[in-house]
């Protein structure tokens, strides 16, 4: 029987804005550090309506079970296809890049940072792929004649086929504001408002394409 996608999209909503309710924090994005807030695509934001002017970020994350759980759950992957790194190795890539991940980073990273079946298949955001993308990611902006808003604070932790990438700005939130850039922009643009709600639109986007 094909599942009703507009059903679980609901519930991958409902799941997301009740943690937002519930585990929030509102803060003033330093211009300085991040600079003004622009939404590519409001749809995507799925926590933006809760408020246009002060975003919420998410203190309490998702944890390595319950995005396992998500996955199982929505039988995008068998719990055998889910590869997560260990914790020596987020602490090695941490030590590596010098500074600390995120929490909402990490806790993917545990979870599945070596793959998960199917799913995000094509994007270089495993683990394997990470220290490489920031070479590949100031290439492609140098070729386009723009750069990051904060050099030495962003982590670009995805690449989709050399011409779109996704970054946070390390901030000391633990689920920070997603950026993106696709070739042609004139500047990145804050796309999502969480690392966590960039996971539940890829998981969204995921079952679309599999029912």
């Amino acid at each position: 029987m094909l599942r009703d996608v507009g059903q679980i999209n609901s519930r991958l909503w409902r799941h997301t804005v009740l943690r937002c309710w519930r585990h929030t924090a509102c803060f003033s994005m330093p211009p300085t550090t991040i600079g003004p807030l622009r939404i590519r695509d409001q749809g995507k934001c799925s926590l933006l309506s809760i408020s246009l002017f002060a975003p919420c970020i998410v203190e309490n994350t998702m944890k390595k079970n319950e995005l396992i759980s998500l996955l199982t759950r929505e039988k995008i992957c068998t719990p055998l296809q889910i590869r997560g790194c260990s914790s020596t190795e987020v602490s090695a890539l941490e030590k590596r890049i010098g500074y600390a991940l995120p929490d909402s980073h990490r806790e993917f990273l545990l979870a599945m940072g070596w793959g998960a079946g199917d799913f995000l298949r094509g994007t270089d955001i495993f683990y394997p792929y990470l220290e490489s993308l920031r070479g590949e990611a100031e290439a492609l902006l140098k070729e386009n004649s723009t750069k990051l808003p904060s050099p030495d604070e962003s982590f670009i932790f995805s690449m989709h086929q050399g011409y779109e990438f996704n970054f946070f700005v390390v901030n000391g939130y633990n689920d920070p504001p997603i950026w993106q850039y696709i070739e042609g922009d004139t500047s990145p643009q804050i796309t999502w408002v969480s690392f966590d709600s960039f996971i539940i639109k890829c998981i969204s986007d995921h079952l679309k394409i599999i029912v």
